[in-house]
């Protein structure tokens, strides 16, 4: 991993920790430096799937070879700027960056006439918020612009370029605008149909897992299977290991996983109809995986030594220095069907030799550095295979992401694995990405994996969808069916329970079947009924005698009334008498069985602590059990076939006495209401008291 060099000013001038600044950034960190540098105006990120990043002053959004580059000395910061911010965290989203200084350039020119960010102001700042209104008028970008300048300015102050830079926020009015998966208009509804796949191309592409027989589709479709399991962002099945599918003791699955976007490393549990094709797609993969995963381990662990492959042609013993001819360079290199059908097999050997390199830049840039030997080919396999991918590159020889190596990788395959004319790479190894799974999906490339099986949509059309549609899918389902934002949050890999609703698609008539459903009720929803419609869950449904709504816990309902003073159990909501369970209630049970699995392993280690003598232990023991008894009493009465759907179940109000009724008895009162009293007060009449 590269080194992380950060700069701290000194506190001088503006102007000397500017030139310190820039200096520290042109001559100590050496991102981009092979493209040249500071020296060049367009930088190429490092991902696979490079994204440029040119310093121009804005073109009106004109794409092309010609531009017009930044002005000096604004350059320098400008550069300075990003290649510090991207050797802390490369990221391919960078046009974000870009925009807001090319809008603070323009600035700077038109109220003080010169490119020069020393003199930064509020002028400059409230300048730049008109251009960028301007340029892109009510667009949704601004919010994203605006968390861009942010940044700068911030930036700015801390490095003690500009350190009496007002402090600034993005404007009112450049909000983030409605998800388009939550608007009403014409345009968004006619894309959330086509952002959630139909049942019928969700099930062709499970058809293609199954009809799969090359080593191509068997690949893809595994690839597709282990993103129809569990909501999953299309990149993150690339860094799965070879051990990723575990199993739990109660016999459920998951799959180590690591999510994106500040998620990390989870479990992404199988659900029992996936179990299966799952299992099944890690085993292609990893057949199909073992000679790319042989062949980066052979490199990596025999530095200077060539990997020798069916297709060489040299005799065992061959030496790694002694020059190679030919024909042993092009059987080592896999190049028969290209080199040798372009190049007279007849001709001198260094004809064929300068003919080749006239056809192959690269070969030409390898026998200028002298004569070709199998160790120079070993130092050449690893340059290209381990530095032209930017996630290899950074963790070699981890595997991105991960704390594995590289030839652990679940799916890594050779350079030229699947291609119709070229032949495969036999020594290289190659991680594809996300790009190559959306060409196999998508319309860029054809036949796509649904063409290759002459797979429809239901209207007999061709299918085209991207990676992410199954995650859409997914979510949507989960939505369908009631899942709770936190589990489908964390089911889906995200770090924000708001983003939940970027994918549910669900259509319009959907929800008004869900208004209607609340709506065409004539007399109140039990508590049952409200929960599974999302209602708040009265006390009244509850048979508690108060005004006011439940507290929705992981296995029912609180009841406990804070007005009278804050919760004394700590979230032991189990043996709280304010804790009502309620038959039938969507995933109480299966929580109360993993709970009471919990409790029970406590309870065995407290018993061995308390055999074993050490102090305070039996008092855990005691705990534990009297817990464990209330947990495993409950699940028996859910299970309970002579108990309905919708009863509420409490713990006795004996096994939970209050501290207050405790006190009293102890000093002898009685603490029995005496419900027959003349002196009693009707609710009704209490309530009309407090102004109810």
């Amino acid at each position: 991993m590269a080194e992380i060099i950060t700069f701290r000013p000194k506190f001088k001038t503006p102007a000397d920790n500017l030139a310190e600044l820039i200096a520290h950034c042109r001559d100590n960190i050496a991102l981009y430096e092979d493209q040249g540098g500071f020296g060049v105006d367009e930088w190429k990120t490092t991902h696979k799937r490079q994204q440029s990043i040119r310093f121009s002053i804005y073109d009106g959004g004109l794409t092309g070879k010609q531009f017009t580059p930044l002005p000096d000395p604004y350059a320098l910061i400008a550069k300075s700027y990003v290649r510090y911010k991207q050797h802390l965290n490369e990221s391919s989203a960078i046009s974000v960056v870009i925009v807001g200084l090319q809008a603070v350039c323009e600035a700077l020119i038109a109220v003080h006439r010169d490119a020069d960010i020393l003199k930064i102001d509020g002028l400059v700042q409230r300048k730049v918020v008109e251009i960028l209104d301007t340029r892109y008028p009510g667009s949704d970008r601004l919010a994203k612009y605006g968390g861009g300048l942010v940044t700068f300015y911030e930036f700015l102050r801390e490095k003690g370029v500009a350190p009496a830079l007002p402090m600034w926020k993005r404007p009112g009015h450049w909000k983030r605008g409605k998800s388009k998966a939550e608007r009403t208009d014409p345009e968004s509804r006619k894309w959330q149909e086509k952002r959630c796949p139909s049942m019928q191309e969700m099930l062709c592409l499970a058809d293609c897992f199954y009809l799969a027989e090359k080593p191509q589709d068997l690949y893809w479709s595994s690839v597709c299977t282990l993103l129809m399991f569990a909501p999953a962002r299309g990149s993150e099945p690339f860094v799965l290991t070879l051990n990723c599918i575990g199993q739990e003791t109660d016999g459920s699955y998951y799959v180590s996983w690591h999510s994106r976007k500040g998620f990390g490393a989870t479990k992404k549990w199988v659900p029992t109809p996936m179990v299966e094709p799952v299992k099944e797609a890690v085993r292609r993969l990893t057949e199909i995986s073992k000679p790319a995963r042989d062949a980066v381990q052979f490199a990596y662990q025999n530095p200077g030594k060539f990997m020798r492959h069916p297709d060489c042609t040299t005799p065992a013993g061959f030496p790694e220095d002694k020059p190679l001819n030919f024909d042993q360079f092009c059987a080592a290199m896999n190049m028969p069907k290209t080199a040798k059908g372009k190049i007279n097999r007849g001709l001198k050997e260094t004809t064929a030799w300068n003919q080749l390199a006239i056809a192959t830049k690269w070969v030409k840039k390898i026998l200028d550095g002298g004569p070709i030997t199998y160790r120079r080919l070993a130092a050449l396999t690893l340059e290209k295979y381990k530095g032209n991918d930017g996630r290899l590159k950074k963790d070699w020889p981890n595997l991105p992401d991960t704390d594995r190596p590289i030839w652990e990788s679940l799916l890594l395959i050779r350079d030229n694995e699947f291609h119709a004319d070229i032949a495969t790479k036999l020594f290289s190894w190659d991680l594809p990405d996300v790009n190559r799974l959306n060409d196999q999906l998508g319309k860029r490339v054809a036949p796509t994996l649904f063409e290759r099986f002459g797979l429809k949509d239901e209207n007999g059309g061709e299918i085209y969808m991207s990676s992410h549609q199954p995650r859409v899918w997914l979510s949507t389902q989960a939505e369908r069916g009631g899942m709770d934002d936190w589990r489908l949050a964390r089911w889906a890999g995200r770090v924000n329970l708001k983003d939940n609703r970027h994918y549910n698609m669900m259509t319009r008539a959907e929800y008004i079947e869900k208004s209607r459903a609340v709506l065409g009720l004539e007399t109140a929803p039990t508590a049952l009924e409200a929960a599974k419609m999302k209602l708040p869950v009265t006390y009244e449904s509850l048979g508690i005698d108060r005004i006011g709504v439940a507290v929705p816990t992981l296995w029912g309902m609180c009841v406990f009334n804070f007005a009278e003073s804050p919760c004394r159990k700590a979230g032991d909501c189990m043996l709280c008498k304010d804790h009502v369970c309620i038959k039938g209630l969507p995933n109480t049970l299966e929580r109360l069985k993993l709970l009471e699995n919990h409790v029970a392993t406590s309870l065995t280690k407290a018993k061995d602590a308390a055999g074993s003598g050490i102090f305070g232990a039996d008092r855990w023991v005691t705990h534990l059990g009297w817990k464990l008894a209330h947990i495993s009493t409950q699940i028996k009465r859910l299970e309970d076939p002579n108990v309905p759907d919708g009863a509420v179940l409490l713990i006795p109000p004996a096994h939970d006495p209050s501290p207050v009724k405790r006190a009293l008895e102890a000093r002898g009162h009685n603490t029995d209401m005496d419900t027959d009293s003349p002196d009693k007060v009707e609710l009704s009449e209490l309530r009309k008291l407090m102004g109810f």
